[in-house]
């Protein structure tokens, strides 16, 4: 039974110091791939600070372009929605007003014929 408790006892230490290795890789992993994460980070910061410049000077650019298309605080394209909107209007207003004049015209004529004195 001896020889059967020694194996045991070997096994079991043996078992233990291969969950210890693999606790030991498994650690070391993670700490890689947090490096390799903490090292991405970095690189997407640096280029970030790299194009920060970049990005003021077309925020600046478009900006003062912006304000060259402004009349009085109204905007050029303002502008032109409104006078889209009016002449759509118009239009509709017009095309409303012939046919409410023909509808009309013919109700009057329609009645005026069933009262005339001569029927």
């Amino acid at each position: 039974m001896e020889e059967g408790d020694a194996l045991s006892s070997q096994s079991s230490s043996s078992g233990s110091k291969s969950l210890i290795m693999l606790s030991d890789a498994a650690e070391r992993n993670s700490a890689s791939i947090a490096e390799q994460k903490r090292a991405y980070n970095e690189s997407i910061m640096n280029e970030k600070g790299k194009n920060k410049e970049e990005d003021w000077i077309k925020a600046e650019t478009s900006r003062s372009i912006n304000t060259k298309t402004m009349v009085m605080g109204v905007s050029l394209q303002m502008l032109l929605d409104l006078t889209v909107a009016g002449i759509s209007l118009m239009v509709g207003f017009t095309i409303f007003g012939f046919i409410a004049a023909i509808l009309c015209s013919a109700a009057f004529f329609y009645h005026a014929k069933a009262q005339s004195p001569g029927n």
